[in-house]
């Protein structure tokens, strides 16, 4: 799951706005939680993915086919993070102001999230 890496990326890009720094990561965040929710959604009755949410060849299926415990912990990792970046924004507004850019630490909170999806 590399998205969140390439929201830091974005994120570094915009470092002097912002409010594009907090858009970005909410974003971000939010789209992990989806493909989060996608991977519990995709399963079969026998624990395995279904043929059509596996990218790849069929050969690789069973190999890149997510458990229901890394399923279930992907996406609760993924909400928690998101609700930690939500309170940090908001911590964030109140001790310094709204437009007061901070130029590291979204982009690092994403590669944190990053390690921490594909852990």
């Amino acid at each position: 799951m590399l998205l969140p890496m390439l929201g830091a990326a974005t994120s570094v890009v915009v470092s002097r706005r912002a409010s594009a720094q907090r858009v970005i990561g909410v974003v971000t965040l939010a789209l992990v939680c989806v493909v989060g929710a996608v991977l519990l959604v995709a399963r079969t009755p026998t624990g395995r993915s279904s043929p059509s949410s596996v990218a790849g060849p069929p050969r690789w299926a069973s190999c890149s086919s997510p458990t229901d415990v890394g399923a279930a912990a992907a996406h609760s990792s993924s909400v928690v993070t998101l609700a930690v970046l939500v309170y940090a924004i908001d911590q964030r507004i109140s001790d310094y102001g709204r437009e007061t850019a901070s130029t590291t630490f979204h982009p690092i909170f994403l590669l944190l999230s990053t390690g921490v999806s594909l852990a």
